[in-house]
């Protein structure tokens, strides 16, 4: 198992080294590395100092959300976890579940029931993806309203926005109709079922099923007594994602140039929905190159776009790998010590 780990890691070094290598490439090699020699230090610590809000924030979100729903731990720890979770995101290719899956493990172990684990990662994922989704169209507002559409970014414009918008809406009709996400339910757990059989694996029960659907629709009654001070609290979700915005425009300004908030924000929420398709670890590659492809179609110098990139990706993909893996460690070996004086 360690040694897969080591393997895992090495492939993601090798993938990014060939990232890095290629893409001041395209661009010239002499180009990006004297703009990187000239980027201004103030704006790169900025950079640094907006990706430690970013985690900052979402721990207050998720540490908030904790503490509405009357469970309440160390403000600490839950910035532990936040780092935890993007480590295991960036080595792991599984769209974001093995952050999802650390998340889950560190607070069950708290004594947080799994369908309260569930309530607090999907309230975050919602507000992700609706911040993300108005974030998109104000910066298709300002490209329409300053170059236009061409009729092939109105139709990719019009796909993104409406598959988006259903698979918010059917989130949020599933939850209002429990009988339709029971059956739904039910449908999967057949189905798994079914694989595990053939592997002879012990089956999971339906009627464990129904017992925690019905804990999850008492945790989400709770949610909805306190609904004002949760749609306050989510607001951090969307300044979570500006404080991510702010460390890519810091970027840019490191550079010298300042690209328009709707041209950086369009770039940014495209970016970010092809890196979740791909299913990559952290989106690496896709990220990176559909970032300095966009702003270069909007009329950035390709050379300061590319180092741009490389600026913000360092310190929102590899920067977490050794501070998250850290916080992992120190996570577990805090979390085993306590289990063991609890045991004696």
């Amino acid at each position: 198992m360690h040694l897969a780990r080591v393997r895992k890691l090495l492939y993601l070094i090798l993938l990014g080294l060939i990232v890095f290598g290629l893409l001041p490439n395209l661009a010239g090699f002499n180009k990006v590395a004297d703009a990187l020699r000239r980027a201004k230090v103030f704006y790169v610590i900025t950079v640094l100092l907006a990706e430690f809000l970013f985690y900052l924030t979402t721990a207050i979100f998720n540490w908030t959300i904790l503490i509405l729903l009357g469970h309440r731990l160390s403000l600490t720890e839950v910035f532990g976890i936040a780092w935890a979770s993007s480590f295991a995101n960036r080595l792991l290719s599984m769209g974001g579940v093995s952050g999802l899956w650390v998340r889950y493990r560190f607070f069950t172990r708290r004594g947080i029931t799994n369908t309260l684990v569930g309530i607090v990662i999907a309230i975050q994922n919602l507000v992700g993806m609706v911040g993300l989704l108005i974030a998109f169209i104000f910066g298709l507002m300002y490209h329409f309203l300053h170059r236009g559409f061409t009729s092939r970014e109105t139709l990719a414009s019009g796909a993104v926005i409406i598959g988006v918008g259903i698979l918010l809406s059917k989130c949020f009709y599933l939850i209002a109709h429990r009988e339709k996400l029971e059956k739904i339910l039910l449908f999967f757990l057949e189905r798994l079922n079914y694989l595990r059989a053939k592997y002879k694996k012990k089956l999971w029960s339906s009627h464990h099923l129904q017992e925690k659907l019905e804990q999850f629709y008492q945790e989400i009654s709770l949610v909805s007594r306190n609904r004002h001070k949760l749609i306050a609290i989510s607001g951090l979700g969307f300044l979570w994602l500006g404080c991510d915005l702010f460390a890519l425009h810091f970027s840019f300004r490191a550079l010298g140039y300042s690209v328009p908030w709707g041209i950086l924000i369009l770039g940014y929420t495209v970016s970010n929905y092809l890196a979740t398709i791909s299913m990559l670890p952290g989106g690496l590659g896709v990220m990176e190159a559909s970032l300095a492809a966009i702003y270069a179609s909007l009329q950035v110098p390709l050379s300061i776009a590319i180092t741009a990139v490389l600026i913000y990706r360092f310190f929102s993909f590899w920067l977490p790998i050794p501070v998250g893996g850290l916080a992992y460690w120190g996570l577990e070996r805090n979390y085993n010590r306590r289990e063991q004086a609890e045991g004696n």
